[in-house]
């Protein structure tokens, strides 16, 4: 009996199974081939937006390493304009130093003779105030003095302008 109804029934049984085949595998390919579609479409979308990013940071970081050469130029002009300006600052406290002590030797110069030859005293452009024992002994400590503050002022100007820079450059 069961070999009757299952001969007579069989081949629609199989049908059944074949157009549930057929539209199973139909929906998977159409599912699959819909997938890789868009896939591929997504990896178009990546590869492109990839270019741009790469084109962009190749551009970013041309212009910051020109921002970098720039700074580091800047940066070393800076420091030779300093020097630069500390070498004649110094030359020109040099220059006045020598000044003074050239002047403080032709006063010793004139108090040596012991001559009050105001001739004498004219030519080395010397007042008769400026010249006494206590003021010699002042004068030398007042040119030393001068100069001392004259290297600490240059010094401070030196490291200022240093500092500064580097301060620029962060």
């Amino acid at each position: 009996m069961i070999q009757v109804i299952l001969a007579k029934y069989a081949m629609q049984l199989l049908g059944v199974l074949a157009i549930i085949g057929v539209v199973t595998g139909g929906y998977y390919y159409i599912k699959h081939k819909g997938a890789e579609e868009q896939h591929d479409k997504d990896m178009t979308e990546l590869a492109d937006r990839n270019a741009k990013e790469s084109a962009e940071s190749v551009k970013l970081l041309e212009e910051a390493a020109e921002e970098n050469a720039r700074l580091k130029e800047e940066h070393v002009n800076n420091y030779v304009g300093i020097l630069t300006n500390a070498t004649n600052t110094t030359n020109t406290i040099i220059a006045n130093h020598n000044a003074e002590l050239a002047k403080l030797r032709d006063r010793q110069r004139i108090e040596s003779k012991k001559s009050d030859n105001s001739a004498e005293i004219r030519k080395a452009d010397i007042s008769k105030a400026d010249i006494g024992e206590d003021g010699r002994a002042s004068e030398e400590a007042r040119i030393a003095d001068n100069y001392e503050v004259a290297e600490l002022a240059e010094l401070c100007l030196v490291a200022g302008g240093f500092i500064r820079q580097v301060a620029e450059v962060k």
